[in-house]
C-alpha cells in the first residue's frame, strides 16, 4: 500500500502535496504544548501548586521531547515516517488521556503531581519528540527545490496549534473541567497525528522533482570541493554545531519562557477586564481563536492571546541547520542542533518562574530573556560554514 501511495505521488509533482498536509496535520496535535499555561490555570487552583511546580510538566515535556528527536529521526530514516509518526499518535492521545485519571483534590497534590510527570512530561514529551522528527525530514525529500516554504509550513502547524487548541482548551476546561478536557483532546490528538502520519512516506530512489536539478557543489579557497552534509559524528566535531546549539537555546528560551505562563501572567493583572474595556472584545468574533466554534462559546481573551503568541514563537533550527546539512535533512542531524530547543524549554521556565518566587514579580525573568535574545542575535551574525580545514577534521568521524 505504502509503495503504491509513494509511486502515485512520484508521477505528478503537485501530487506531494499531500505530505505537507500531512506534516500540517500532525504539528496540529503536537503544538499543544505551546498551550500549557492553559492547563495550569485550572491545576494551580486544584492543587495549589506553586508557579514553578506547575510548570515541571511543561519543562520535563520539552526536554524529553528534545532527547527522543535524534532516536526518533534515525528510526524515520531506517523505517519510514508513517509506522514512526503513527507510533507518535498513539502515544499522544494514551498521554493526554491518562493524564485525564490523575489523583484529583488538594489532598492528592503530590500523587497528580508525580502523575503528570510520567503521564504529560514523559510520555506526551516522547509523542512529539517521535511525531516532530517526521513532518520535516520527509517534508524536505519530496520538496528539495522548496525546502524553505515546506519547513515553514510545517512549522507554522507546530505554532499555529496553540491558536486553535489554547482557546478551545480554555473554553473546554470552562465547560467541564480540565480532567475531561484531557481525555477529549487526547482522543482528538491520537486521531489527527495517526491520520498525518498515514499520508506521509519517503521518496523513491533517486526521485527528482520534475525540472529541478540539484545546485553545483561549490569549490573552496583551498581548492577542494566543500562539502554539503556532515553526519551526526562529524557535527560532533565542529565548533559550529555547538554554538548553534547555544544560539538555537537563547533565541529560544524567551517565547518558552513567556509561553509557560502566559495565561497566569494575563490574568494576574485582569488582561480580560483591561482588554475588554479597551474595545477588545471583537476578538471574541474570530471563528476557533477567540469565538469557539466547536464549543459556542467565547473564549478568555488571555487564553486567546496564548494562542498568538505561540505562534510567533520562532523554529529557527530548520533554517540554520542548512549551515552545515544542506542538501539532505535526516533526523539524526536535526535532532542534534533541536538540543538548543530543550536547553531552551529548562532555561526560560526556570528563570521566569525563579523571578515570580524569588522577587515576586515577572520583570527579572523579561530582562533575563531579552539579554539572552539579544546574544543571540550578535550570534547568528558570527556562525559560518566550516572552512577546508574543519571539514577535513571532521572526516575521521565517518570510520
Amino acid at each position: 500500500m505504502q509503495a503504491r501511495y509513494r509511486e502515485w505521488l512520484a508521477e505528478g509533482t503537485s501530487r506531494r502535496w499531500m505530505i505537507v498536509v500531512g506534516g500540517i496535520l500532525i504539528n496540529l496535535a503536537l503544538g499543544v504544548l505551546y498551550a500549557w499555561s492553559v492547563f495550569r490555570s485550572p491545576l494551580v487552583a486544584e492543587f495549589k501548586w506553586d508557579a514553578l511546580t506547575a510548570t515541571w510538566p511543561f519543562i520535563l515535556a520539552t526536554v524529553v521531547f528534545t532527547i527522543l528527536m535524534i532516536p526518533a529521526g534515525r528510526w524515520n530514516d531506517r523505517f519510514g515516517p508513517m509506522p514512526v509518526g503513527v507510533a507518535g499518535g498513539v502515544l499522544m492521545g494514551i498521554a493526554f488521556i491518562l493524564s485525564s485519571f490523575a489523583p484529583k483534590g488538594a489532598a492528592n497534590s503530590g500523587a497528580a503531581f508525580t502523575w503528570l510527570m510520567v503521564t504529560y512530561g514523559v510520555l506526551a514529551g516522547a509523542a512529539m519528540g517521535l511525531g516532530y522528527a517526521v513532518p520535516v525530514a520527509t517534508g524536505v525529500k519530496w520538496f528539495p527545490d522548496k525546502r524553505g516554504l515546506v519547513v515553514g509550513l510545517s512549522v507554522m502547524g507546530f505554532g499555529g496549534s496553540s491558536l486553535i487548541f489554547g482557546p478551545l482548551a480554555n473554553t473546554m476546561i470552562l465547560q467541564s473541567n480540565v480532567w475531561t478536557t484531557f481525555f477529549q483532546l487526547g482522543i482528538v490528538f491520537l486521531v489527527m497525528v495517526v491520520v498525518g502520519s498515514l499520508l506521509l512516506t519517503t521518496t523513491p530512489t533517486n526521485w527528482r522533482p520534475a525540472g529541478w536539478t540539484p545546485p553545483a557543489a561549490r569549490v573552496a579557497a583551498s581548492g577542494r570541493e566543500e562539502k554539503r552534509d556532515f553526519s551526526p559524528r562529524e557535527l560532533l566535531r565542529i565548533p559550529q554545531t555547538y554554538m548553534l546549539i547555544l544560539m538555537y537555546a537563547f533565541a529560544t528560551q524567551a517565547g518558552l519562557m513567556v509561553i509557560s505562563f502566559a495565561k497566569n501572567y494575563l490574568d494576574s493583572f485582569k488582561f480580560n477586564d483591561i482588554a475588554a474595556a479597551q474595545g477588545l472584545g471583537w476578538i471574541n468574533a474570530i471563528p476557533v481563536v477567540g469565538y469557539n466554534i466547536f464549543t459556542g462559546r467565547p473564549a478568555e481573551l488571555s487564553a486567546a492571546l496564548v494562542g498568538w503568541l505561540a505562534l510567533r514563537q520562532p523554529v529557527v533550527v530548520p533554517g540554520d541547520e542548512r549551515r552545515l546539512v544542506r542538501h539532505q535533512a535526516r533526523g539524526g542531524e536535526y535532532g542534534i542542533i533541536f538540543i538548543g530547543w530543550g536547553l531552551a524549554g529548562m532555561i526560560g521556565p526556570i528563570v521566569g518562574n525563579f523571578g515570580v518566587q524569588a522577587l515576586g514579580g515577572y520583570q527579572t525573568g523579561f530582562i533575563i530573556a531579552a539579554v539572552l535574545g539579544l546574544v543571540a542575535g550578535i550570534m547568528s551574525y558570527t556562525i559560518k560554514r566550516p572552512h577546508a580545514r574543519e571539514e577535513m577534521e571532521a572526516a575521521p568521524a565517518r570510520a
